[in-house]
């Protein structure tokens, strides 16, 4: 939705990560490019639409798309969590 790409991961799990400065700058720029405003709008209209998403996870495939080979990546499979799991 926000990246026009996939989610990868749930990215909130596998701390630290460390991200290059100017990584951030093209985040934002894709963003704008995409959707002709920056950053912080798209999180509004994120948030009145009722849609949930987390920096984490579009920073994390942000990287992955388009910076994949400047960083070690190691992501863990999992099962997600059904109804009755405590």
């Amino acid at each position: 939705r926000l990246l026009g790409v996939p989610e990868v991961a749930r990215c909130m799990s596998y701390f630290p990560v460390v991200v290059r400065t100017e990584h951030l700058r093209g985040l934002r720029e894709h963003i704008r490019s995409l959707h002709k405003e920056g950053l912080s709008r798209m999180v509004e209209v994120l948030a009145a639409q009722g849609k949930p998403w987390s920096e984490f996870n579009v920073l994390c495939s942000y990287l992955y798309e388009f910076h994949r080979r400047e960083y070690s990546w190691l992501f863990q499979r999992s099962e997600p969590a059904r109804a009755n799991d405590p």
